[in-house]
């Protein structure tokens, strides 16, 4: 058997390393960051173990393969990074308390992953807030040292571990983007490694914050303008010129045919600029150009209140002169999302799978000359419509979830295309596209990622697939000694000389 770089790998009975290998002192030194999901539903169990309980098995398996005695010529440095609405990364009590303790988030969660009291030290956010990861992101930049995040005893990762606390929602790109700046910060010929640990899919991403708290879309929306050109409606933003549809004036009741620009009322003025410029993907680009990514940062996809505050994003009747609703709409599925959802909540259309697809009808409750949803031309610009390499989002594993049809889940209303898996789960398909974009940049560093899932009935993992080099991620608990066995590979071609 070869592991990926064609090395031998050890015996597994006695871990003998080949010939070729210095087993004095490795190449390179290793720097690993776990990166662990901690959200509520980790305390779900499976097989009379929790989910993080699985993942705790995993990773002191990880580690006794890390600190075995064949291992010893590698010199080692252990990270833990831990993600929920957003990432943080942790540090042992001695340093939370002392050279840390004025970078730490000073009211800890009190409610571990298992649900019991723990004291958790780390820099990041501890709930949703606008302040919260902005202050984070600067006390992490203030140490400018990112190897003092990494420890290198398996004690010192096990204490930091067990201490781990709640944080809700699931925002994996968040880990991953956090990981990757810590291994940014190490020797330039490290060996580099991700393992993710997740139960799930990802519900919120960090590019969901910049775009709603950041972006400032209604300022861009209002400043805008309509002209009028050879018998064309275009908005005008800057140089940027978005043409309205026919379909567009029809869905705000004016006659494509027969119109006088005067007399659209300021509601069909601003409806029609949101529509055009949802469909621009010059004004998306120059929108999002100067975005800052926090992985710090969290935000679940188009929902009702956010944090708290009680804020109405997508409600059913817009108020498009209400600056969150207007910012909540342009975002509800990218650039390209408005027209598509508002389309379909003006016209409700029923769904129906037929033969493993799935298609509409304008004609509910009957399916009426159903037609597949790829030949709806909205569908087709949609996030959802789009293809993720070879993933087709519209798996026969899951339900096909619409924002806030009448028949579908009005007391979230949420404007995505959402999977509803029969565990009834929601996960947003753009926010897994976030998590495996931040995993291709990270393995273009040169970083090898393992990626675990930590269920027995984990479904659609070929969204965590991606996440890992080898495109193969491993699920728990029967993919258990296969990842080992795998990782014990891994862990003597970093013990060559001639791995780089």
């Amino acid at each position: 058997m070869s592991d990926f770089n064609g090395f031998n790998t050890v015996n597994r009975d006695n871990l003998q390393i080949p010939n070729d290998v210095d087993k004095e002192k490795a190449a390179y030194p290793l720097y690993i960051v776990f990166v662990v999901d901690a959200t509520a539903s980790m305390a779900s169990a499976d097989i009379n173990a929790s989910r993080f309980s699985v993942a705790e098995q995993m990773i002191r398996r990880y580690l006794d393969v890390i600190f075995a005695p064949a291992y010893s010529g590698i010199e080692k440095h252990i990270a833990l990074v831990s993600f929920g609405n957003g990432a943080r990364v942790h540090v042992i009590p001695t340093d939370g308390m002392g050279k840390f303790a004025s970078l730490i988030n000073p009211n800890p969660a009190v409610s571990g992953a298992n649900g019991l009291y723990v004291a958790d030290y780390y820099i990041g956010a501890s709930e949703w807030s606008l302040t919260q990861p902005m202050i984070y992101l600067k006390n992490y930049n203030s140490v400018k040292d990112k190897t003092l995040f990494f420890y290198s005893t398996k004690e010192d990762i096990l204490k930091m571990l067990k201490n781990i606390s709640r944080y809700d929602n699931t925002n994996c790109q968040s880990g991953i983007m956090l990981a990757h700046e810590l291994l940014a910060g190490v020797p330039f010929k490290a060996n580099k490694v991700i393992l993710f640990i997740t139960d799930g899919e990802s519900t919120a991403s960090s590019n969901f914050f910049a775009y709603y708290n950041q972006g400032n879309i209604p300022a861009r929306i209002n400043s805008a303008s309509i002209i009028q050109t050879n018998g064309h409606l275009f908005v005008k933003y800057k140089s940027i010129l978005a043409e309205t549809t026919d379909r567009d004036l029809i869905c705000e009741g004016i006659d494509p045919d027969n119109y006088n620009l005067e007399n659209f009322t300021s509601h069909q003025i601003v409806a029609l600029k949101l529509r055009a410029l949802s469909q621009s993907k010059a004004f998306f680009k120059e929108a999002t150009a100067k975005l800052s990514i926090n992985p710090f940062a969290g935000e679940w996809h188009n929902f009702d209140a956010t944090g708290g505050r009680g804020a109405i994003r997508v409600p059913v009747v817009p108020n498009l002169f209400n600056y969150t609703t207007l910012s909540g709409y342009y975002w509800s599925n990218g650039h390209i999302g408005f027209a598509a959802n508002y389309y379909y909540h003006k016209k409700s259309p029923h769904f129906v799978k037929s033969d493993g697809i799935w298609k509409y009808s304008q004609t509910p409750p009957k399916a009426a000359s159903a037609e597949p949803v790829y030949n709806d031309e909205f569908w087709q610009q949609s996030i959802a419509g789009q293809k993720l390499d070879s993933i087709d989002f519209d798996n026969s594993q899951t339900e096909l979830m619409l924002f806030s049809t009448d028949q579908k889940i009005a007391e979230t209303r949420m404007i995505d295309y959402y999977e509803h898996t029969f565990r009834k789960g929601y996960a947003s398909n753009a926010a897994k596209k976030f998590m495996i974009d931040a995993a291709v940049k990270a393995r273009g560093d040169g970083i090898l990622i393992e990626a675990i899932g930590t269920r027995s009935d984990f479904l659609l993992p070929e969204y965590l697939d991606k996440v890992a080099s080898s495109e193969t991620a491993y699920i728990m608990p029967k993919d258990a000694d296969k990842a080992i066995e795998a990782f014990h590979g891994k862990m003597t071609s970093f013990m060559t000389l001639h791995y780089s």
